[in-house]
């Protein structure tokens, strides 16, 4: 009794399944909810369905094919009313849906040929484990459409791609062409079958080729990226460094005067109290980083003065000249990138430190930039990708750092060292 129910709701319950799929997708207009969606669309495609059976024009069971193009219809004409969203958006995810349910019910097709010929307790038993394994598929497509999407609710295929959704079509088609109440020639089925594979391989070229160009430009926008992050890093810290100079210039000029007044009413002692002050001031402090690049020097001093708010030790180790011949873009980018993640990655260390090495090694500039993490690191996550919730504006910092390296024909190597995760690079000195 069970068993005829769902044979005869076996159609409506796919295309709730769709619609409900639908509805997830892509919202439901403003005058119209989703509970109503899902009910009126589902009760007219029954009745459109089921209709040339109350009229003795078709029997049970239904023509596949009448199924899935009623089905396909009543889906496109329902999801264009109540739902938002471009219409080859949302016919998109349709043809993909029933190519797909096609698909799995030819797999099970050949079981269907052994109705009346075994028991029937053993038959609705395999077949309702055949309906539980299709369910459980339908789910993983679901799954797939929400985090996989091709379109949005808001953009749609682009013009030229659009004739990729032929793939699908044509296996449709060709399912379509190999169904047993379709009487056809075997040579006619080939010939048809062939055709459309045709128009498959030619779709699949395209693809593939759009993948690569994409690719190609997606290397292109990412290098252009990483040119404008150096050049972003440079203009923001020789910005801080001409406020210093004013500030500076400003102090000078304050000094001047004060030393004017004192040298006017002769205070001759004070003032000598008031240089030699002043002389102790201008003592840089132990720890700063002096190697006669303003740049590199600069760069350092700060970087570790941020790490020191977040009471992260630094150790360095740093003998280059200071007219090293190396791309300032490149350094800037690959340093900032490192020792930003070096910081990251030490916040959440007891006791953190970071040691960074930087030295001209024959015709290289090699440094090296370690910090302390988990010791399994490269066990648990060998590409390195964030960890961080929002991967789309995270995790690039490895990235452009490799890009730049190998941009600059250098070596980068990453590993573990004990507790110490350590990254180092070779750029070539510039030949002058």
């Amino acid at each position: 009794m069970f068993y005829n129910i769902y044979y005869f709701a076996d159609s409506p319950i796919n295309y709730f399944f769709l619609a409900l799929i639908m509805s997830k997708l892509f919202p439901v207009k403003s005058n119209w909810r989703k509970s109503v969606y899902l009910i009126i669309s589902t009760l007219m495609f029954t009745v459109v369905y089921y209709s040339p059976l109350v009229f003795h024009i078709m029997h049970l069971p239904l023509d596949y094919n009448y199924t899935f193009l009623v089905a396909l219809c009543c889906s496109a004409i329902w999801t264009e009313i109540c739902l938002e969203g471009i219409f080859i958006s949302k016919f998109s995810y349709l043809i993909f849906y029933y190519s797909f349910l096609r698909c799995s019910k030819c797999v099970f097709a050949p079981f269907y040929t052994f109705y009346g010929k075994m028991d029937e307790g053993q038959y609705v038993s395999i077949d309702f484990l055949f309906v539980v394994i299709t369910y459980i598929l339908l789910f993983s497509i679901t799954r797939i459409f929400k985090n996989y999407p091709i379109v949005g609710a808001k953009i749609s295929i682009d013009t030229k791609n659009q004739w990729i959704l032929l793939c699908p079509v044509c296996v449709f088609l060709i399912l379509a062409v190999l169904t047993p109440d379709i009487h056809l020639s075997q040579q006619v089925v080939v010939s048809i079958s062939s055709f459309y594979l045709l128009v498959i391989l030619f779709a699949s070229y395209f693809m593939i080729s759009r993948l690569i160009n994409d690719y190609e430009k997606s290397i292109q926008l990412n290098n252009a990226l990483m040119e404008t992050k150096s050049q972003v890093a440079r203009y923001r810290y020789s910005i801080l460094m001409e406020e210093q100079i004013r500030k500076d210039r400003h102090e000078i000029k304050n000094l001047y005067f004060y030393m004017l007044a004192l040298i006017k009413e002769k205070k001759y002692e004070k003032m000598e109290e008031y240089l030699q002050e002043h002389l102790d001031e201008l003592e840089p402090p132990a720890d700063t980083i002096n190697t006669g690049n303003t740049m590199i020097d600069y760069m350092l001093n700060s970087k570790i003065a941020e790490a020191g708010k977040y009471k992260i030790k630094t150790c360095t180790d740093v003998l280059i000249p200071a007219n090293i011949n190396v791309d300032e873009n490149t350094l800037c980018t690959i340093f900032l990138n490192l020792f930003n993640n070096a910081i990251e990655a030490s916040k959440n260390e007891i006791e953190p430190d970071i040691h960074i090495t930087m030295k001209c090694i024959q015709n290289y500039l090699h440094f090296q930039i370690a910090n302390k993490t988990n010791p399994k690191l490269l066990e648990h996550n060998p590409s390195l990708e964030t960890t961080k919730k929002d991967k789309a504006n995270h995790g690039l910092g490895m990235k452009i750092v490799s890009e730049a390296v190998e941009k600059s024909n250098g070596i980068i190597q990453r590993k573990m060292n004990g507790s110490y995760f350590t990254v180092t690079v070779m750029l070539p000195l510039q030949q002058e």
